[in-house]
């Protein structure tokens, strides 16, 4: 009898890039509802680490507003359209982890996140 083959999550369930931790405050914004206040655990070029108070199906899409810090003080305003990933909950946070996914990222935005994710 031979043993059934296990696989992995398709990489659309992992972010592909390196992630850097991010604490903070962000707004989400479902479709038609108010903006809700989420802590930020991490973010990536592709993606932010969200901790929800409320479990987000994967495929929900919303939008996200933040503020990178700058090293030279300040920050920018980032808002993105995204897409959950994954929702788990999590004792230790208070709340749901959940993954979002960057539906599109302009270059400038791009660049400011790289310049956080790199410590620039």
């Amino acid at each position: 009898m031979t043993q059934p083959t296990l696989t992995k999550p398709l990489g659309s369930e992992r972010r592909q890039n390196g992630r850097k931790p991010f604490r903070s405050v962000a707004q989400l914004r479902l479709s038609q509802q108010a903006p809700a206040p989420v802590r930020t655990t991490d973010v990536s070029a592709s993606g932010l680490g969200v901790v929800a108070p409320v479990n987000l199906p994967a495929g929900t899409l919303a939008v996200v507003q933040f503020v990178l810090p700058k090293k030279t003080g300040g920050g920018t305003l980032i808002e993105l359209e995204v897409m959950t990933v994954h929702s788990v909950f999590s004792a230790a946070e208070g709340g749901f982890k959940t993954g979002l996914q960057f539906n599109s990222v302009s270059p400038d935005v791009a660049k400011t996140i790289a310049r956080f994710i790199n410590g620039q």
